[in-house]
């Protein structure tokens, strides 16, 4: 081999390898108490834990239900460029639509937002629908992410919410993770 097909084949090396590293398993799992996981995949280099989901709003009588299945929160592999949380939930068959899902955060978000209607948009992946909108925080506290991407999708049995929080600019990664939930998939329950 000549020293210049050397040369073409380590700097070949040092050009693919940074990309097969990147390219790992970002297989994540999300459990849904006796509904199973969502399984979604994102670049094995971001950041991700899950956390025990919130407890939800209050019923009539002013109990508060307890948490159920976790909620998975992933960030960038350095800095804070962006913040995503996305909580699976099973819903009854009745109940799931993910349109609507994103249609009430975005009401949620009603004189909180500086735009007073975001739009719905809706992005088709190879087994689900995801519907979201973008919005700007018109407080932001100093140092938070004033941006957000935030919506919804059926994935199997369960409707998954997310909102992706970010800093101004360019956010290529929004794309990235409208695929993942756009391919994500349920994991039944083990029998």
């Amino acid at each position: 081999m000549s020293l210049a097909a050397a040369v073409r084949r380590v700097l070949l090396l040092a050009l693919v390898a940074p990309a097969l590293a990147v390219a790992g398993d970002g297989t994540r799992r999300v459990a849904v108490p006796q509904h199973g996981e969502l399984e979604i995949v994102l670049p094995a280099v971001w950041r991700s834990t899950t956390e025990p989901t919130p407890a939800g709003e209050p019923d009539k009588e002013g109990k508060v239900p307890p948490p159920e299945g976790d909620t998975l929160r992933t960030e960038p592999a350095q800095g804070t460029k962006f913040l995503l949380m996305a909580t699976p939930a099973w819903v009854p068959v009745e109940a799931r639509n993910a349109k609507e899902a994103a249609s009430w955060m975005k009401r949620r978000l009603f004189n909180q937002t500086v735009e007073a209607d975001p739009f719905i948009e809706e992005f088709k992946g190879s087994r689900n629908v995801v519907y979201w909108f973008k919005a700007t925080n018109k407080n932001p506290n100093p140092g938070d992410h004033d941006r957000m991407v935030q919506g919804a999708a059926v994935v199997g049995e369960l409707l998954v919410g997310f909102t992706m929080l970010y800093h101004p600019g360019e956010l290529p990664e929004r794309d990235v993770v409208l695929k993942a939930l756009g391919d994500a998939r349920h994991i039944g329950p083990k029998q």
